[in-house]
Order: C-alpha cells, then sequence, then structure tokens
C-alpha cells in the first residue's frame, strides 16, 4: 500500500493513529527509526503522526533492480555472441534468437523476448526498454513521473517515450516480443521455461530469475544474468533503481475496528525481531536458516550474522510466509548473510563455466549473492535521486483527489502503452487523442497539486 493510500484511509478515520499506543517507543520499531532518520518522514502521514507499522526492506537489490531484463546467460557463452551494450546490439541479439536454433532442438520455438500478464511485469518491462531513451522513472509509487529540473513531469507525455514505444511496436511487429505476453499467465509462461525440450526464452522481462522457470534448478541459475543498462542512439544509458525511499514500506495498519490496539502494536514489534522475522521469512531455525560457522563471512565482507540452509524460494512449503510477514531487513540483516561459497558463485556470474552450474544452483547462498552482485554492477548508471518525488504528506482534499486521478490513469497509461506497442493503438494517428485522454482524466491537475507540495516541502 503506498503513503498516499494510507493518508486516505487515515482520512476516512478507517485507520487509527498508533502514536498514542506508544508505536515510537517499542524497541524494534524504535531502534530502526533512528537507525533510519527518514523512514518517519517516508511514512508519516499530514498530521505527522504514524497510521502505519513500518517496516523496512534495506536490500540494494530491490532500489538499483528496479526494471530490469534478466537473459539466458548460455545462449551467449555457446555461440561466442557478446552480451549488448547498445539497443542497436539488443535488436540483432534478439533478431538471431529468432533466426536461429539456439537451443538445437531442430524446431524454431525460440522466443526472443517475453513477459506476462500481470502488471507489475508489464510495467516493468516497458520501463527496462524506455530507459536507453530516457531517464524512465519506476518507483513503487510512481510511474513515469520525475522531477527534471524541479518540475514535476509527465515522462510518458515526452516525445522520447514516444519513441521508445516505436522501438517497442517494432519488436512486436517483427515477433521479437512473443505475440500474447500481453494476456499469458505466468504458469502458462513456465510451462514454456521448463520445456523438456530444451529452453526457449532468450530474454525475460521479470523481477527475478524464476519469472519463466522455478527456483533452485540448473535453468534459474542460468537465467540470473541482469541485461545491462543499454545506450541509445542519444546516449542515454540507465540502470533500473528506484528512488531512495522504497526501503520504508507501510507494513500493518490497524482499523477503528480493533478491540486492543497497543496489543496489536506489541504484536507487530515482536514479528520484527530478528529470529522471529527469519522464521517467517524463510523456514524455522534449522530448516531454512542456522547460527553461521565459526568462521563465516558476510557477503559484505565481515562477520556473518546467520546462514541460510535453502535459497529463499526452495524452502519446504508452508514453512514460512514468503517474505509476506513483517521483518526490518536492515543491512545487518541483508548483507549480513553468510556467503557461503562466494567465490564459485562469483566466477559462474562472471564467466558462466559450465562445470560450475550445479555446485552454483545448489548452494543455498547464490540467490543472495547473486542479488547483490548484480545489483552492485548498476549502481554506476544510477538515475540521480533528484529526479525521484519524495514523500509528501498532502491536505485531505488534496490526496483524495489525487488518488482519485490515479485510480483511473494508472490503469488507463497501462492499456495505452500496450496497445501502442501492439499496434491496436497508432503511434502515429493516435498521439494526439492519447495526450488528450490524459488531459481529460486530469492528470494536468495532478501535476499541479504535487508540483504545490513539491515547491512547498
Amino acid at each position: 500500500m503506498k503513503k498516499n493510500d494510507v493518508q486516505y484511509y487515515a482520512d476516512q478515520g478507517i485507520f487509527i493513529s498508533l502514536d498514542e499506543y506508544g508505536v515510537r517507543d517499542c524497541p524494534n520499531i524504535k531502534a530502526a527509526l533512528e537507525e533510519f532518520p527518514t523512514m518517519a518522514e517516508a511514512l508519516e502521514c499530514s498530521d505527522g503522526k504514524f497510521y502505519v507499522l513500518p517496516e523496512v526492506n534495506n536490500a540494494i537489490h530491490n532500489t538499483y533492480r528496479g526494471g530490469r531484463l534478466h537473459y539466458y546467460m548460455p545462449w551467449f557463452r555457446d555461440n561466442d555472441i557478446a552480451v549488448p551494450q547498445t539497443l542497436d546490439e539488443f535488436t540483432e541479439y534478439l533478431r538471431w534468437v529468432k533466426t536461429s536454433d539456439a537451443n538445437g532442438n531442430g524446431k524454431p520455438n525460440e522466443i526472443p523476448l517475453a513477459f506476462w500478464k500481470d502488471e507489475s511485469i508489464v510495467r516493468n518491462t516497458i520501463s527496462a526498454l524506455a530507459k536507453p531513451f530516457m531517464p524512465w522513472v519506476m518507483t513503487d509509487t510512481y510511474w513515469g513521473l520525475a522531477v527534471e529540473d524541479g518540475v514535476v513531469t509527465e515522462q510518458y507525455r515526452d516525445e522520447r517515450f514516444r519513441d521508445a514505444l516505436r522501438y517497442m511496436n517494432m519488436l512486436y511487429k517483427e515477433g521479437l516480443i512473443m505475440e500474447n505476453s500481453f494476456s499469458i499467465s505466468q504458469d502458462e509462461l513456465r510451462a514454456i521455461g521448463e520445456s523438456e525440450e530444451g529452453p526457449a526464452i532468450a530474454v525475460i522481462g521479470a523481477f527475478g530469475a524464476d519469472g519463466h522457470v522455478q527456483r533452485g534448478g540448473p535453468r534459474w541459475a542460468e537465467s540470473f544474468f541482469i541485461m545491462p543498462p543499454l545506450e541509445g542512439a542519444n546516449g542515454d544509458k540507465w540502470a533500473p533503481n528506484k528512488d531512495p525511499w522504497n526501503m520504508f514500506i507501510p507494513g500493518l495498519m490497524v482499523t477503528d475496528n480493533c478491540a486492543d490496539p497497543a496489543l496489536a502494536v506489541a504484536l507487530y514489534n515482536y514479528m520484527v525481531g530478528f529470529e522471529v522475522s527469519m522464521d517467517g521469512y524463510i523456514a524455522p531455525k534449522g530448516i531454512g536458516w542456522d547460527d553461521l560457522d565459526s568462521d563465516g563471512i558476510s557477503l559484505r565482507g565481515d562477520g556473518a550474522k546467520y546462514k541460510l540452509l535453502v535459497n529463499w524460494g526452495t524452502q519446504p512449503e508452508n514453512s514460512g510466509w514468503n517474505q509476506n510477514n513483517p521483518m526490518m531487513r536492515n543491512s545487518d540483516f541483508r548483507l549480513g548473510e553468510q556467503a557461503q561459497d562466494f567465490e564459485t558463485a562469483e566466477e559462474w556470474l562472471e564467466t558462466g563455466n559450465p562445470d560450475l552450474l550445479e555446485q552454483v544452483y545448489s548452494n543455498p547462498s547464490f540467490n543472495e549473492i547473486a542479488n547483490y552482485k548484480t545489483a552492485s554492477g548498476l549502481m554506476e548508471w544510477a538515475i540521480p535521486d533528484e529526479y525521484f518525488i519524495p514523500p509528501m504528506a498532502l491536505s485531505p482534499e488534496d490526496n483524495a483527489r489525487v488518488a482519485d486521478i490515479n485510480a483511473v490513469l494508472d490503469p488507463f497509461k497501462l492499456q495505452a502503452f500496450s496497445e501502442f506497442i501492439t499496434g491496436a493503438r497508432d503511434i502515429e494517428s493516435g498521439w494526439d487523442a492519447y495526450l488528450a485522454e490524459l488531459d481529460g482524466m486530469g492528470s494536468t491537475e495532478m501535476v499541479e497539486i504535487m508540483q504545490k507540495y513539491y515547491d512547498g516541502r
């Protein structure tokens, strides 16, 4: 849930203020507030109070990989093809996949680029392909809404974004984007990705390497490679990073129907303690995680805090809450994991040496090592923080108006972009009508409201 949504329900009296129940004095929550002074700014509502029980997820792979493409590495390795560094090279690689029997099964079943119909995945893929054209913003709160030279800007009106849509339309018309990507389910796509006839998908628009395959197997490890920032014709080359406030999450809200809010706050404080969080995150101690080895070294190179017994996502079914439990995942939590067999995982990510494959995907630390390494390599091209709209507390009236506009605008943008890409809406003759529809939905009014608060922050 977004901060503006929390504000909306707080204004309705549905979510209650938790300050009077000592939320800031609970030991685990207090420690997080002291460690992250900007967390209060990110989550407090317009009256300066907490209507949420805050959560932290300080993961560099969440910050620096928000809008990314994963690729199947062996087709580059086995055919002596360099990983693309420019948009033109990327396009030529997709064409090569379409016209070559990359998986060697004698059938033209290779798919250059695919994704599935989930809204967040479609947004992710469009964002990844917009970044060679402009510093396109994709965050957990805003999509295509940025601050450029101090002005809140609708990037989805920009001619550079129109060029990005033209490019995606060209890929679609050439059959380089799987035709039913906008309608296929993830389960249906995984059936293709896991086919016994051999790997079929070259590039996947997904948040993780498990978008089209199951975690913990060879194809998962072979797909844990992220397309580098691609340089476009105008020299743009941007990482898929999010805003610096994305680590702060509304974890849990207490409604006006709660019989004992103080007990709810105390329970939450207990649940975000380290051991309870770990048990819910992956599985109970001894099943999903355990104490570190005596010589255990963390991902950041110092003493570790714990070690995993399985890669996240491969734990026994119903053994944990799969990250749906509240947690305070600071850097000590995220980077304090023992990096088991770090050298082998690092060599795999650098060389793709097939002799290392089984050793890599069976390593309980591989998922987090790969997350850390792939995210670290993107930082150099990160969109500067000033492009991102900071957390702002709007008045109840303005917040309700922005919420009403976005309720119509967000699904319209997704539909319009998809139609431009597939050709259902013509990118040339239909652009002015698209801009007029944005006006009719109140997008200009929304930006004026956001600008007022940005200037007054």
